[in-house]
């Protein structure tokens, strides 16, 4: 059986680059955000989306949960969002983030299995 999507992605990454990164930690919980090229792009949307920056969230080992979101109340040790701005309608970030169609965020939850080299 064939998808209705088969042959073209429903949404792709175009171009993935790293400009500069941050790291800071606030309450037990730590954050990373890097700033991307704007080479990488998500389409297949309405409207072109330019990537911006993709941060991280991540727990400790006191408190191990550290996604930003949950799904059915659970939550996940560690969040990434890809954040991109509508690029057909604004010219940037700043000018986008308040409109209703400015941003697209894409969300992935993350796992962790614990081996040899994670010992604490």
């Amino acid at each position: 059986m064939s998808s209705p999507t088969a042959g073209r992605d429903p949404w792709r990454l175009v171009g993935p680059q790293v400009r500069r990164q941050t790291i800071a930690k606030w309450f037990s919980h730590y954050k990373v955000v890097l700033m991307l090229s704007p080479s990488m792009h998500l389409r297949g949307l309405p409207h072109n989306f330019t990537a911006v920056q993709l941060h991280l969230h991540w727990g400790s080992s006191s408190h191990p949960f550290g996604s930003e979101h949950q799904i059915d109340s659970k939550a996940f040790p560690a969040e990434m969002h890809i954040v991109h701005y509508n690029s057909d309608k604004y010219a940037d970030i700043n000018e986008a983030k308040n409109k209703p169609d400015g941003l697209a965020v894409l969300g992935i939850f993350m796992e962790v299995r614990y081996s040899l080299y994670f010992r604490n």
